[in-house]
C-alpha cells in the first residue's frame, strides 16, 4: 500500500499536544480541527513551531512553539493563560507530530513524530508580539546535565524521605494528610479545619511539601501552634484555592529526626556521620 510520503504532491500539517497531570491542550496548524488518536486538535493556523537540530549531542536544543493567548476555545484558552501567568505549574509533556496527507484518494496518510520532550520555559508576548505565548521545550537528553550524581558524604542523610532507600511509608494516613485549601495569601497557605493536621507534632511538615495535580511545592515552615497555616517556598497557583491537596511530612535529614520521628535509623544514609574531625593519615586525634 502506498503512503502519502511517497507522492509528489501532498499536504502537510502539524499536531502539537501539551499533556500534564491537570489536563491537556491540543493544537494544529491545519485550517480546520483535526481528530487524531482520540483527541480533538483545535485549528490554530497562526501557531508556529521551530524544531531543534536533530543531532547526537547533549546541548539544550529547544523546540519553540508559539500559540495564541486567546483563541475562542475555553480549554485551550485556560491552558495558555495558566501556563503563562508566572505561577508554578506541573510538568508539561510536549509532542509534535507531522501529518502528510494525500491529495488524491487511495494512499494512506503518513504520521511522523518530530519531537518529544517537556516544557521548561514559558514567556508571554515573545518578540513583542501581543497575545502570544511561547513555550520552550527540551528533549530528555538535554536534561542529562541537571541530574546530580553520587551520594554526599557528610553528617546528613543522602536519601530522600520515602524513596526506595529510605523506605519510610508516605501513603495517605501514613505521614500524608489530605486537606482542603481555604485561602492563599502570598506564600502563606491556610487549610480548612483538619484534625490530622492539628494532632501532628511540632515541625512535622517542616521541609515537606504540598502536592496537587503532580505539582510539588516545598513547605518552608510549619508549627503545631498554628496547624492550619503553612509557609511555602513559593506562592502556590491561584487554582489551588478550594482544592483538596496532599500535605506530606518533612525531614531535616538529621539522625535525631530519623530516629525520633520515623524510627528509621537502620536506613539512615549519613555517609560522613562517623567521620573524624582530623585526617588520620597525617594527624592525631585532638
Amino acid at each position: 500500500m502506498s503512503e502519502a510520503i511517497d507522492l509528489s504532491t501532498k499536504e502537510t500539517y502539524q499536531l502539537v499536544s501539551f499533556v500534564h497531570a491537570g489536563g491537556a491542550a491540543y493544537y494544529t496548524d491545519w485550517t480546520s480541527d483535526v481528530s487524531f488518536g482520540g483527541n480533538d486538535y483545535i485549528s490554530t493556523p497562526d501557531m508556529e513551531v521551530k524544531l531543534p537540530v536533530n543531532d547526537g549531542l547533549f546541548g539544550e536544543n529547544e523546540c519553540r512553539i508559539s500559540i495564541p493567548l486567546v483563541m475562542g476555545d475555553t480549554d485551550n484558552d485556560t491552558f495558555a493563560s495558566r501556563v503563562s501567568n508566572g505561577q508554578p505549574h506541573a510538568r508539561i509533556n510536549c509532542t509534535v507530530r507531522e501529518i502528510l496527507k494525500p491529495t488524491i484518494p487511495g494512499p494512506s496518510q503518513t504520521v511522523n513524530t518530530l519531537f518529544v520532550g517537556a516544557v521548561h520555559i514559558v514567556s508571554s508576548n515573545p518578540r513583542q508580539r501581543q497575545d502570544k505565548v511561547m513555550l520552550r521545550c527540551l528533549p530528555i537528553k538535554a536534561r542529562v546535565a541537571t541530574v546530580s550524581m553520587g551520594i554526599p558524604c557528610y553528617h546528613l542523610c543522602g536519601n530522600n524521605l520515602g524513596d526506595a532507600s529510605c523506605k519510610v511509608n508516605l501513603s495517605t494516613g501514613q505521614r500524608t494528610v489530605a486537606a482542603v485549601v481555604e485561602s492563599i495569601d502570598g506564600r502563606e497557605v491556610t487549610m480548612e479545619t483538619n484534625g490530622l493536621l492539628s494532632a501532628s507534632p511540632d515541625r512535622f511538615f517542616h521541609r515537606g511539601y504540598i502536592k496537587f495535580e503532580n505539582l510539588f511545592i516545598a513547605i518552608q515552615d510549619w508549627r503545631s501552634a498554628t496547624p492550619l497555616v503553612f509557609n511555602m517556598v513559593r506562592q502556590p497557583p491561584a487554582h489551588w484555592d478550594g482544592a483538596t491537596v496532599s500535605v506530606v511530612a518533612g525531614c531535616d535529614k538529621s539522625v535525631e529526626t530519623c530516629r525520633a520521628r520515623f524510627s528509621n535509623e537502620a536506613n539512615f544514609l549519613g555517609m560522613g556521620f562517623a567521620m573524624p574531625s582530623y585526617h588520620p593519615n597525617f594527624e592525631d586525634a585532638p
